[in-house]
């Protein structure tokens, strides 16, 4: 089954908060409860130095530039609650350690915006840029929000931060790159969100599919590949399955022919009924886009007489001119 890639919220330290009547202050800093892993609320600095906690709710859209809050100016001040000691805070003054090392501080931290869970860390390393960490490698905060530990393997190492837009465009590129994958780049949906890659749509085969994979692991800034592709022969064995197991269409010398997504069904049905009971089963399996119903109906139909490609042609050997 397909996921959706997930809607997540990014907080930059020193990003402007929008207000619903104009700019208002700047992020300091994100409210963590650390046994949760969960964002409880955003720090921002308002001019003359007051800084108050916008909760999660009030946070219309946030990114790596700015963030939208649904409250005005004047309600930012008068109505959020103040910053308090009690709270963990990460904050550029935080500082993460990797395996026992230190590594750099905070400067964004990221969020999924259903659960308001801690998405991932970017992390400044002076001059060495930044990176990319997973909040699932966090084994520490500090109660202070001074510190955080990070425990990692080699395949959840951090990554060099990129935005979305920068490994979105080299991920198209390195797909684009590799020519025998041209054809199906067509049927292709490529979408990156914090560093996460996602591949909806379909391919003509496993094969295809494996390799869009393999290639974007190979593009910087990508830290996962949520590989959703439908490959056309998968397809057909399913379709073929659900023909077996219904009694409508079970023994019926029907031939499924996927391009893409699009089904082509082609032989010969013993009745009206089961031809239109094949059309509807290939409809309602999950990756079929559509169908193309080519059936004939045959009352004695034994036997799918010859091979019949998406291309209108018959080959009645297999493989042969």
């Amino acid at each position: 089954m397909a996921h959706p890639p997930i809607a997540v919220m990014k907080f930059r330290f020193g990003a402007t908060v929008v207000a619903s009547d104009g700019e208002a202050a700047d992020i300091a800093g994100v409210v963590v409860q650390p046994g949760q892993r969960a964002v409880t609320g955003v720090v921002v600095k308002i001019p003359g130095g007051t800084q108050v906690v916008v909760p999660p709710e009030r946070i219309a859209d946030a990114t790596a530039e700015n963030m939208h809050v649904t409250v005005t100016r004047e309600a930012l001040l008068q109505a959020m609650p103040k910053l308090s000691r009690d709270m963990t805070v990460l904050s550029g003054n935080t500082k993460v350690q990797v395996n026992g090392s230190n590594f750099g501080n905070v400067s964004q931290v990221s969020m999924v915006a259903a659960t308001h869970a801690l998405h991932h860390l970017t992390i400044k390393r002076g001059l060495g840029g930044e990176f990319l960490i997973d909040a699932g490698s966090i084994v520490d905060i500090s109660d202070d929000g001074r510190a955080v530990a990070c425990q990692t393997t080699a395949n959840a190492a951090p990554v060099p931060y990129r935005s979305d837009g920068e490994v979105l465009d080299d991920a198209r590129a390195a797909l684009w790159n590799y020519a025998r994958l041209r054809v199906d780049l067509r049927a292709v949906q490529v979408r990156v969100v914090d560093g996460e890659v996602w591949l909806s749509g379909h391919v003509s085969s496993t094969l295809n599919r494996r390799v869009m994979a393999e290639l974007l692991e190979g593009v910087k800034g990508v830290t996962a590949i949520h590989n959703d592709l439908v490959a056309d022969n998968e397809l057909a064995i399913e379709i073929a399955q659900a023909f077996a197991k219904d009694p409508r269409t079970r023994g019926q010398r029907i031939g499924i022919y996927p391009t893409l997504g699009q089904v082509y069904l082609r032989g010969l049905a013993s009745t009206p009924e089961a031809m239109q009971a094949a059309a509807e089963i290939a409809g309602q399996i999950e990756g079929s886009s559509a169908v193309v119903n080519q059936i004939k109906v045959a009352g004695n139909a034994e036997f799918l007489p010859m091979l019949a490609p998406v291309t209108g042609t018959e080959d009645v050997i297999p493989g042969g001119d």
